[in-house]
């Protein structure tokens, strides 16, 4: 059944709407930039490191999708997440 108002997303786009968003607001984006863990000190975010070097900051947004986990555990962070099969098949970087 379908209601009126349904709509349908496209996960990557969705993505790249919200991209768009927060440079439209400022952030800086550093796409194709690997993340390699999330830097906690005394119980707090510093900031990420990342392929390209570290980048310090009071907040940081795991959107890793299907890697999410292996990314936060990298910081000693568990996430309770099994990606499916799907979401492994086309990595967006």
């Amino acid at each position: 059944m379908r209601i009126g108002d349904d709509r349908y997303f496209d996960p990557p786009q969705v993505a790249v709407g919200y991209a768009r968003a927060a440079a439209a607001r400022g952030a800086t984006l550093l796409p194709k930039t690997d993340a390699l863990a999330v830097n906690i000190r005394a119980g707090k975010v510093t900031g990420v490191t990342t392929a390209k070097g570290t980048i310090e900051a009071p907040v940081v947004v795991d959107a890793a999708g299907a890697w999410t986990r292996q990314v936060a555990e990298n910081s000693d962070i568990r996430v309770p997440l099994v990606p499916t099969r799907q979401q492994r098949a086309a990595r967006v970087s």
